[in-house]
């Protein structure tokens, strides 16, 4: 191993590392560096070390052997080092292929806004009710009704912008979309847009009216978030919906609830050769899981290069994603904006809201500034504050703000006793909580969030450190096994441990045996 510590050493020294200032940090580096420490060294390091970074795609070794020396792929190697003990504590591999292509991806986002009721009726929103329960005349577009917005559903649009570096519009006008969907059957015009603004990464985001064969859908409030298409696979899109995620639980703006149809995925991809113009690009409607857009997203660019280098030319279509089959099926042909019809809402006035440097006495008037005082932390800050007071290593930092109940019952931990130990606290919750979670096929979500001292109690697990409590129980030990105290009182002294085993017992563990030890000498002393 003495070639790898030169090497790590090497990479310390020229390479930047993610993370804190000591411990553990992260490398990124050419996996040629690793290739050069010869096959014992990397058999070695690669089989005793833990290599389970969620986000990357590890290959064997053999299996990268082979493609570096046939210039198959452009490889590169993550490791986890510490600067300290200059050793490493994770290794791993992931494949970049080398090839002609170049892919691009960009997504719309479809976030059903959480709101007791819809976006222009009293109608409730609640996930699973009846079949038409929770439809009003508006709802199903009876004559001469009318829209009538929901405040809370604009408040939310506007949280959500300025959370995303979004610039609101002071005021905002409402289009109408002229346009048939075959699965809306009674209200298909009536589709009303609310236009919040455009900026650089997220190209635009409105409020949507919206409706699906269940017409206790008509009306659900949505939110779509276009972003620039400045992605290039499926990994980095199913990274950035699993950020938005949870930018949008802290807002409280979301569920998120994918299986509930909470939050819906369209991706937009092309591929085009290096230094040529973008390709033609499909649209992948309606992806319903994380990990399901990175896969319909790879296998769309892979299908597209297979096209394009059989000699066939890409549609310009929408698809959608078969889950089962693990592959984008054609839907129907891509609409372009004149077949949506847009006019000038009729039935809804312009929105107007009191914006940055603004004021207004007009009270039913949402006031931007006054939301912005109220967004609260987010992810990103959570993970700088996480790593700047606690010195987290930069993986547990990520794995705690990922899940937010396990964040919570992190920082309770903390509360309780600022003196322990974070990083020992934080591998407890990430190491042996969640794998006792996933074990026992127990959902995070339906853990009662206590302190561990109210669990100890309610499960009698607490340390006996009672001075008297110890007295007693070792008095009664020493009464039940005359015996071993006969023998130990003859000079066999190794019974000592059998006595310390036998309160260890009827205490099942839980007595403190630093006391028990110092107790049961002055009662055997007493017995001489």
């Amino acid at each position: 191993m003495s070639n790898l510590l030169k090497v790590l050493d090497k990479l310390i020294e020229t390479h930047e590392c993610t993370g804190p200032s000591s411990g553990v940090r992260v490398l990124e580096v050419d996996a040629d560096l690793i290739h050069d420490l010869g096959p014992s060294t990397r058999e070695v390091v690669f089989h005793n070390v833990a290599h389970t970074h969620r986000e990357l795609y590890f290959d064997e070794v053999r299996g990268m052997d082979h493609s570096i020396n046939n210039g198959v792929a452009d490889h590169r190697a993550v490791l986890f080092v510490d600067t300290e003990r200059k050793r490493l504590t994770r290794f791993g591999f992931f494949v970049c292929p080398i090839s002609n292509w170049e892919s691009v991806v960009g997504l719309e986002i479809h976030a059903q806004i959480s709101s007791v009721s819809k976006l222009f009726s009293g109608a409730g929103t609640q996930f699973g009710s009846p079949v038409n329960e929770s439809v009003s005349f508006f709802d199903a577009a009876i004559p001469g009704t009318l829209p009538v917005l929901n405040r809370r559903c604009v408040e939310a649009g506007i949280v959500t912008a300025l959370a995303l570096s979004c610039k609101i519009n002071s005021v905002s006008m409402f289009d109408r979309k002229h346009y048939f969907y075959a699965d809306l059957p009674v209200s298909a015009y009536q589709f009303i847009i609310l236009f919040l603004k455009i900026i650089s990464t997220i190209h635009e985001l409105y409020l949507d009216f919206s409706t699906l064969i269940d017409l206790n859908r008509a009306g659900i409030p949505l939110m779509e978030i276009v972003f620039e298409p400045d992605l290039q696979d499926g990994e980095e899109a199913a990274a950035l919906v699993r950020e938005l995620s949870m930018i949008l639980e802290r807002l409280g703006t979301c569920s998120c609830r994918m299986d509930e149809g909470a939050l819906r995925v369209d991706a937009n991809i092309s591929v085009h050769k290096k230094g040529s113009p973008l390709g033609i690009r499909t649209e992948v409607k309606n992806i319903g899981s994380v990990r399901a857009v990175a896969h319909a997203i790879q296998f769309e660019i892979d299908r597209q290069v297979g096209v394009l280098e059989s000699g066939g030319s890409i549609v310009n279509e929408t698809r959608l994603w078969d889950a089962q089959c693990r592959q984008t099926l054609p839907m129907r042909d891509k609409e372009e904006k004149q077949d949506y019809r847009f006019m000038p809402e009729p039935n809804l006035p312009p929105l107007r809201v009191v914006n940055d440097g603004e004021t207004s006495t007009d009270l039913s008037l949402v006031n931007v500034n006054e939301l912005k005082t109220r967004l609260p932390e987010l992810p990103a800050e959570t993970r700088q504050k996480l790593g700047e007071q606690f010195c987290l290593p930069a993986e547990s930092v990520i794995i705690l703000v990922n899940e937010n109940l396990l964040l919570q019952h992190f920082r309770n931990i903390m509360k309780e006793n600022e003196s322990r130990d974070p990083i020992i606290a934080a591998n407890l919750l990430i190491m042996d909580f969640l794998t006792s979670l996933n074990k026992n096929k127990i959902n995070l979500d339906n853990c009662v969030s206590l302190l561990p001292v109210r669990i100890t109690e309610m499960n009698g697990w607490a340390q006996i450190t009672n001075p008297l409590e110890i007295k007693k129980i070792c008095e009664d030990v020493i009464i039940m096994n005359p015996d071993l105290v006969a023998k130990y009182l003859q000079g066999k002294t190794k019974i000592f441990k059998a006595l310390i085993g036998e309160v260890a017992k009827i205490t099942n563990q839980r007595a403190n045996m630093a006391l028990v030890t110092k107790e049961l000498e002055i009662q055997l002393k007493k017995q001489q």
